[in-house]
């Protein structure tokens, strides 16, 4: 639908390929399960990054930004 259309203006950033999905999203600290006190850290959003995350999303567009100018 949208790939293509540079002409029109509409361009598709895939920002996706810069994140880091194993260090850049949030996590906590929970137990192992619910008879074990042992602690493991767990990513606790799989949709929305961390802050670092959306930074680096950030980092995209910029690079994205200078490519076209």
């Amino acid at each position: 639908r949208y790939g293509g259309r540079e002409k029109e203006g509409i361009y598709l950033i895939p920002t996706h390929i810069n994140i880091d999905c194993v260090n850049n999203y949030p996590s906590e600290s929970v137990a192992v399960n619910a008879r074990n006190p042992k602690k493991i850290t767990r990513q606790s959003n799989g949709i929305h990054p961390a802050s670092s995350g959306y930074k680096q999303i950030g980092d995209s567009l910029y690079c994205w930004l200078k490519s076209n100018t």
